[in-house]
This record gives structure tokens, sequence and C-alpha cells, in this order.
């Protein structure tokens, strides 16, 4: 049997333990926030209702709790997130498109008039400082892709570099169907308590994904 390898890119930064997210012990679901950008006239268009459907079918038989921001806004989500107890949300993922903006790497969110709103890493974590995740998904064309030979870090790696302990990007262009699957997949890993490399493994191995190029791990 061919043994398979898993690209992951681990980052220094003083954390060295295995990432679980949840833990049967707790008696709870595990926490997700949910929350896609999906501007007028920006394409692809993005099918993030099919994205939420996926996930809450394959995590039907698992301890998931799924909470959607539907604006699509930042300061929106921020709001949100205010209204839980810290550490409430084990995971927030984004889903939209990842872009540079003045050379600066940026997730585009909504503006609360649906205009984009170019958000970099810093805006990211600012938002978000109320109730850090354990583990971000930007779920969003290249948000893991570091440009100039690596010299310019992904938006991803530099959330990281926020305080976030995992965040997981894709290092290219994917299919919208792609990324569905593969969000279906790895939540429905976590929800079972897999650490975040197992479930990644195991995303990589359902959707025959194993080109260093598509998709990495920050920890």
């Amino acid at each position: 049997m061919e043994q398979q390898i898993i690209p992951v890119r681990w980052l220094r930064l003083g954390n060295t333990q295995t990432l679980t997210l949840w833990n049967e012990s707790a008696n709870r679901p595990l926490n997700v926030l949910f929350m896609a950008s999906s501007l007028r006239g920006m394409k692809p268009e993005l099918a993030f209702e099919e994205e939420e459907a996926r996930i809450l079918t394959a995590t039907r038989r698992k301890p998931l709790s799924l909470h959607v921001e539907d604006s699509g806004c930042l300061q929106e989500l921020g709001y949100l997130v205010e209204d839980y107890e810290r550490g409430f949300f084990d995971v927030i993922h984004l889903t939209g498109h990842a872009t540079s903006h003045h050379d600066k790497p940026c997730f585009v969110t909504e503006t609360e008039f649906g205009e984009p709103a170019y958000s970099s890493a810093e805006d990211i974590a600012e938002a978000l400082a109320f109730n850090l995740p354990r583990l971000m998904f930007l779920s969003g064309c290249r948000a893991g892709y570091s440009k100039q030979k690596g010299t310019l870090p992904a938006i991803a790696e530099q959330l990281l570099k926020q305080g976030k302990t995992a965040v997981v990007g894709w290092g290219d262009r994917v299919l919208d169907t792609d990324a569905t699957t593969a969000a279906a997949t790895l939540y429905e890993a976590l929800a079972a308590g897999k650490t975040v490399a197992e479930a990644l493994a195991l995303t990589y191995r359902f959707i025959g994904c194993l080109d260093s190029r598509h998709a990495s791990l920050c920890r």
C-alpha cells in the first residue's frame, strides 16, 4: 500500500502540544461559527449555502453546533462573538475570497452596506479579540499562499502570528465543490474528537488532494 504524505507546515511559535478542539469529557458539542462573504458582482460566486448544508449533513450524527453570521461583515461577526462567553467557539470558519490589497494579503469580507472590505489579519484578530478560537479555517483561494517566494507571508500565517493556535487555509486556487467537501469532512472528524492533524489527514485522504499546493495548516 502506497504511503500517503500529508503536507502540513508547522511554524514554531512556542506551542508544541497536540491540538485537540473538543474533549468528550466536556459533554458538549463542537461549536463552529460560520460566516460567508459573497459580494455582489464578485466572481466566482460562492455556493456558501451548499457548504453550510454539507457541514450539517456530514455531522448530523456527531456532536456539532453550527452558528451562522449571515451578514458577511467582520464587525457584525465581532458583535456576535461578544454575545458568548470566552472560549465558547472552538472553530471560526470564514468562506470568501483571499487576495492582496495595496500589496498586503487580506480576506474580502463585507461592509454593513454589502461593499467589499479588505480585511487584514490584524483586522480579523481585532474583531475576534474577545473570543479567540482554537482553530480558524480561511476557506478562500490562496489564503495559505505566501507571495514573493515566501517573503510576504500568507494571510493565514499572519493571522497565526496574531495569536491563533491553528489556521487552515488553501494554498492555491480551489474548486468550490472541493472546498465544500473538505469543510464537511474536516468538521465531521473534529466533531468526532480527532486532533486537527488527524482530521486534516482524513480530509486529504477523502478528497484525494495530496498536492502541497492546495492546502496547508499553520500552527
